[in-house]
């Protein structure tokens, strides 16, 4: 991100020596951290991170990331580097990966896409009709866990 002296704003990916707009100097803001690469400093930057703060002792390393797989290297390779790397030790211990809703032509459910609007009555028109019963089997309590011998 880059300021000029008369205040205009914009990203670049190569570094300017003056203003677009007016020709002023430029100054790039010293405290911006892409997505891509903040995501992955997550797990522990969230606790306070590079301070040894109560928060990042008593919740890192985590136990489980929730996510869906398409995001698997973009984000939980990156997060499971930055972990040995920066603290020493994994981020969390296990992964579990959840499904994707998708719309009729098999494209991702997205508020970046036209599927974000089609949502609410996707659900109400098309999964009553799809299924015989609930979507996963009701829970039954069956009191002690039986052991085979």
């Amino acid at each position: 991100m880059f300021t000029c002296t008369n205040g205009h704003q914009w990203a670049d990916r190569e570094d300017p020596e003056k203003c677009p707009k007016c020709g002023a100097g430029v100054e790039q803001d010293p405290d911006v951290l892409d997505t891509w690469f903040s995501s992955w400093l997550w797990p522990f930057a969230t606790f306070g991170w590079p301070e040894q703060t109560p928060d990042l002792a008593r919740f890192y390393p985590g136990h489980t990331l929730v996510t869906g797989p398409d995001i698997l290297f973009f984000w939980v390779a990156r997060m499971l580097m930055s972990g040995y790397h920066f603290m020493g030790q994994k981020p969390f211990t296990t992964v579990y990966l959840h499904g994707i809703a998708r719309d009729t032509k098999h494209r991702k459910m997205s508020n970046r896409s036209a599927t974000a609007s089609i949502r609410s009555s996707w659900w109400r028109s098309s999964a009553p009709t799809r299924c015989a019963g609930p979507a996963w089997p009701t829970p039954r309590w069956r009191g002690p866990v039986a052991r085979s011998r």
